[in-house]
């Protein structure tokens, strides 16, 4: 009967996991008391609250950021970012230029650039253009002294 408790209710296992865990459910709430202080308090939760608190003059490089920014329009699945130019400076601020297909693209580029660390403003500079758009009016237009 040595193996008869594995995963059922002896508390190991995936079965016991689980129940030990909603025993421990509410744990961190203001409640909460640790030898008799309470962390909580006046809407204060017991556990942090101060993530993106970084230290004084925490700040990145424009390298840095620039990559970053990057890496999260390359990674979004749903956006075409083969015409998007990205430039940043010291300050935090990045700039958007370029082409993109509709407005949502447009939002959806400025959102990327935002959800990096480190960018305090995002200026968007996109024109919503059909990719196809542009190659027809150059081809559509003639010189005046014809």
């Amino acid at each position: 009967m040595a193996a008869a408790g594995f995963g059922g209710a002896s508390g190991f296992g995936p079965a016991g996991d689980r129940d030990r865990r909603d025993e421990w459910s509410d744990f961190g709430t203001e409640s909460d008391e640790f030898g008799g202080y309470s962390r909580g308090g006046a809407g204060r939760s017991a556990r942090g609250g101060h993530y993106g608190r970084g230290p004084k003059n925490d700040t990145r490089s424009k390298e840095r950021l620039h990559d970053r920014v990057c890496e999260q329009l390359h990674d979004d699945d749903e956006l075409d970012a083969r015409e998007i130019e990205v430039s940043t400076d010291e300050n935090g601020e990045v700039t958007l230029t370029g082409t993109v297909n509709d407005r949502w693209e447009k939002r959806q580029a400025e959102d990327c650039a935002y959800r990096v660390r480190g960018a305090r403003h995002v200026q968007n500079n996109l024109q919503v253009q059909a990719r196809g758009e542009d190659q027809q009016s150059q081809t559509s237009i003639s010189p005046l002294n014809e």
